[in-house]
């Protein structure tokens, strides 16, 4: 297996990743179309981000996309998510619109309540890896590797994940530990840090 930074020619595998692995993400809901031309593109250009993807052979089995710290999407990005969910509202689900919006004002709230004592902190935004492969360390390899990849200016790694025992196990096992809560869509969402 092999741990590479993300590349164009890998955008249909992660389409499939996404619609296999992240359905409780708003990313799930919105369109193909927009996951590659606009997601994908904007965490391949942004200096904000960084994304790798553990392949082997031609196979992609996971992938993580990592904030860093002060990092934010483009504003160009964000104009080209609201009209593809309000899109994405009436052809699929009436309630992507109102997650996107929940999910900008949560982060925003999550990171106003812990800024002072983890201000250096990238965070995942997304780390998935495919059922079938999964429980074979990939997930701690695309941890690890995105740990060595952050400059002295990060301090720690933060994720708001789903609060389940898999979950919590998972990240635990990766040296995360608990720093509090957070209701998202009436679900309370587990917030960890690993300090790097």
């Amino acid at each position: 297996m092999k741990i590479n930074n993300l590349n164009k020619r890998d955008y249909k595998e992660l389409i499939k990743l996404v619609r296999n692995n992240l359905k409780n993400s708003v990313l799930f809901y919105l369109s193909d179309k927009f996951i590659k031309f606009s997601f994908f593109e904007e965490v391949l250009n942004n200096k904000s981000f960084f994304t790798l993807v553990a392949k082997k052979k031609h196979e992609t089995l996971g992938f993580i996309i990592i904030k860093k710290k002060f990092g934010s999407f483009s504003i160009k990005f964000i104009l080209k998510m609201i009209v593809d969910a309000f899109l994405s509202t009436f052809t699929r689900d009436i309630f992507v619109f109102f997650k996107l919006f929940g999910v900008k004002f949560a982060t925003r709230k999550i990171f106003k309540k812990f800024e002072d004592n983890y201000i250096d902190s990238a965070e995942i935004i997304y780390i998935a890896v495919e059922h079938k492969y999964r429980k074979k360390g990939i997930g701690r390899k695309l941890i690890i590797e995105a740990s060595k990849k952050l400059d002295k200016y990060h301090k720690f790694i933060i994720t708001s994940s789903e609060n389940s025992k898999p979950v919590i196990n998972f990240y635990k096992r990766n040296n995360f530990n608990i720093i509090g809560y957070e209701t998202r869509f009436k679900k309370k969402n587990i917030l960890m840090v690993k300090v790097l």
